[in-house]
């Protein structure tokens, strides 16, 4: 199964519409002018089991046994739902793990202008890849996943 590329697509897809949204919103455009209806493709379930062959199990939220929610960041963006606690990721070694979301996404810039702020930081010192301690369903450290900068 490669969800690694699918996921770390997800979360950067994640942070890229945040900045942008921000600075949409900071130079006084309008949002839904600069989005082409035309141009969206939603992407279902049943496509991510057919398509991607993602195993059904990693597209439902849980709930482990500290009360932690465990899940898929895609299928969190794609409906609306909240994000899990631990996300599913594919680890460095290949096999299935969950990360923490807050390691994952990183920071979350408190208002558009320091939202421009990290951008152009990230911008000027080049994205770094960052290695994150990749957990079982419970949170217990099995192995490490290295989100691409």
């Amino acid at each position: 199964m490669r969800l690694k590329p699918l996921f770390s697509t997800a979360a950067g897809l994640l942070v890229g519409a945040l900045i942008g949204a921000t600075v949409l919103l900071t130079a006084g455009a309008d949002p839904q002018e600069s989005r082409d209806p035309s141009r969206e493709a939603p992407v279902t379930r049943e496509q991510l089991i057919q398509d991607y062959g993602v195993a059904p199990e990693y597209l439902e939220m849980r709930t482990n046994d500290s009360g932690e929610t465990y899940g898929s960041l895609l299928i969190s963006l794609m409906e609306g739902a909240l994000v899990p606690d631990l996300v599913v990721v594919i680890m460095d070694d290949g096999s299935d793990g969950y990360v923490y979301a807050s390691e994952l996404l990183g920071p979350f810039a408190a208002n558009p202008q320091e939202a421009v702020k990290m951008a152009e930081e990230q911008a000027k010192n080049g994205a770094q890849p960052v290695v994150i301690i990749a957990r079982d369903e419970q949170g217990k450290p099995i192995g490490t996943y290295t989100r691409d900068g």
